[in-house]
């Protein structure tokens, strides 16, 4: 299923049967990515919103040129083809 970290974390957190608290990371394939723990993945997700939320413009809430800037490096690191455009209006 295709779900925001949000939507994902509000699961977790809302289900009343949490005693079991490693899983199994496959993906969208359902290829075998490895083990995960529910205590890392809301603590991993916290962190992202913190993250986002630090370095997103104050006034529009729109990511800022830090999150900017790492996600053109990382899609330059994958050397796929990407367009991109930017304007920076006062």
């Amino acid at each position: 299923a295709d779900l925001s970290l949000e939507a994902l974390s509000q699961q977790l957190t809302d289900s009343r049967d949490i005693e079991q608290e490693d899983f199994v990371i496959v993906d969208s394939a359902g290829h075998y990515l490895g083990m995960g723990n529910i205590v890392d993945l809301l603590r991993e997700i916290t962190a992202i919103q913190v993250r986002q939320a630090r370095h997103a413009n104050p006034l529009t809430g729109l990511p800022g040129n830090i999150l900017i800037n790492e996600t053109l490096a990382s899609y330059l690191a994958q050397g796929s083809g990407f367009a991109a455009g930017y304007v920076d209006l006062d």
